[in-house]
């Protein structure tokens, strides 16, 4: 099953991880996520992918568990971009 959706890397994981969009791109880049399709840049993720980078070498489990319901954080505020007159 296919699914397709737009989405802008800023406006869509950046504002909500508060991840810079480069970061975001050169993870998505060395995970081999981004493709190209029809001369635009598409994000890949399959149910084989996604097992197949669970098992490869690069992903390493954490050395240390984190019990999520510890865990209090929300994003910043950004604050408004000040004009000068």
């Amino acid at each position: 099953m296919a699914v397709c959706t737009i989405v802008n890397i800023r406006d869509c994981f950046s504002n909500m991880t508060s991840i810079a969009p480069n970061d975001v791109i050169v993870t998505l880049q060395s995970l081999n996520l981004i493709r190209y399709w029809k001369g635009q840049k598409v994000i890949s993720i399959t149910p084989k992918v996604i097992d197949e980078l669970m098992n490869s070498t690069q992903y390493k489990r954490p050395a240390i568990s984190v019990d999520s319901s510890c865990l209090r954080w929300t994003p910043p505020k950004r604050q408004p971009k000040l004009t000068k007159k």
